[in-house]
């Protein structure tokens, strides 16, 4: 049976520096339980999250493990977590085919507000009919990626990472705004506070057009992993040179570092 997973999470930030040159991460672990964290595994067992946002640089990366090896596609939406999810042309959804789990795919859409289902063919999920989708980045377009792999871990895991560019993203202007008009537009961001939306699929049969666009993602039903409001797990900081953004070890090894270093000097 075809089944699928949704991850959200909306987290509330530790008191950040400048915002203007800040690197935030976000941890959730299935193995610490959380009261604003709920999950339904369907689609695959979520084991670990991990995702970061520079300010500077615009480089996005999550890394996602699920403790079995079922799950072949995500779609991703990252927010701010003050925007209504469910209004379009507010956040970028990507669609992370890894039906071959060796050459993933990669699309980018503007969200339409009703459906990661939808969004792909019609622009406006609101209105009668379809409209034309708001399309960032086609299959084709590999520059914005920095590195997408899916790879069969330890114990029975997989492992998606990916490590995206996101400055176009970010600046791309909807052409089916919501009502907030294009200034609500986050892209695929977060800083002070995050809204994470995640499904994940066991099976996914997608389709292309001649010019890269995705014209079929179908799938059965689908479950997910709900966080709201979460404080604990926000950590904030500093930029990373770089360098670190060379691979997505660096950014997590890198992020890591800055926690022991923080959690020791607290401890002095």
């Amino acid at each position: 049976m075809k089944t699928t997973t949704l991850l959200s999470i909306t987290a509330l930030a530790l008191a950040a520096g400048s915002a203007s040159a800040a690197h935030y991460t976000w941890d959730w672990a299935s193995s610490s339980p959380n009261p604003n964290v709920t999950t339904n595994n369907g689609g695959g067992t979520f084991k670990t999250l991990h995702t970061e946002y520079d300010t500077t640089t615009k480089n996005y990366l999550i890394n996602v493990v699920f403790s079995n090896r079922v799950t072949n596609a995500l779609t991703i939406r990252v927010g701010d977590g003050t925007s209504n999810p469910n209004n379009r042309g507010e956040q970028a959804i990507v669609y992370f085919d890894a039906a071959s789990l060796s050459s993933p795919k990669l699309t980018a859409y503007a969200y339409n507000g009703q459906s990661w289902s939808t969004s792909f063919y019609d622009g406006n999920g609101a209105s009668f009919g379809t409209t034309s989708p708001d399309m960032i980045h086609s299959k084709n377009d590999l520059a914005w990626i920095n590195s997408a792999t899916v790879a069969d871990t330890a114990n029975n895991t997989r492992t998606y990472t990916l490590n995206i560019n996101a400055t176009t993203i970010n600046g791309h202007v909807p052409t089916n705004p919501g009502p907030n008009g294009t200034a609500a537009w986050d892209g695929i961001r977060f800083a002070s506070t995050i809204g994470l939306w995640i499904n994940s699929f066991d099976t996914v049969g997608s389709s292309y057009g001649s010019s890269g666009q995705l014209t079929g993602w179908n799938t059965g039903c689908y479950d997910g992993i709900f966080a709201a409001c979460d404080t604990g797990n926000q950590v904030v900081v500093v930029p990373l040179p770089p360098a670190a953004y060379a691979g997505a070890a660096g950014l997590g090894l890198a992020a890591f570092a800055a926690r022991r270093r923080a959690k020791r000097a607290n401890q002095s």
